[in-house]
């Protein structure tokens, strides 16, 4: 399980967690933010930084359609224009 699980278990557990469990623990594993950002402007990731633009740029589009239409359809008439992505 993930940590996120683990902690919403214990949370929904409380109380009445089965007599075996004794502890429930989280953690994470430490990320240096300047070593991160020092490798993602590498040439050998490249391929992943198109994956994720693309994914991102894809999702933005998605989400300004979906948002322009819900906002053109206001009560009041008031108009946005749509995002340009």
């Amino acid at each position: 399980m993930g940590g996120n699980l683990v902690l919403k278990m214990a949370g929904e557990l409380a109380g009445g967690a089965p007599r075996q469990l004794r502890g429930i623990g989280s953690g994470r594993p430490r990320a240096g933010t300047r070593s991160v950002r020092r490798r993602r402007g590498l040439p050998s990731n490249f391929v992943y930084q198109r994956h994720f633009v693309k994914g991102l740029k894809n999702r933005m589009r998605r989400k300004a359609q979906a948002f322009s239409r819900e906002i053109r359809s206001r009560p009041d008439g008031a108009r946005a224009h749509p995002a340009r992505v």
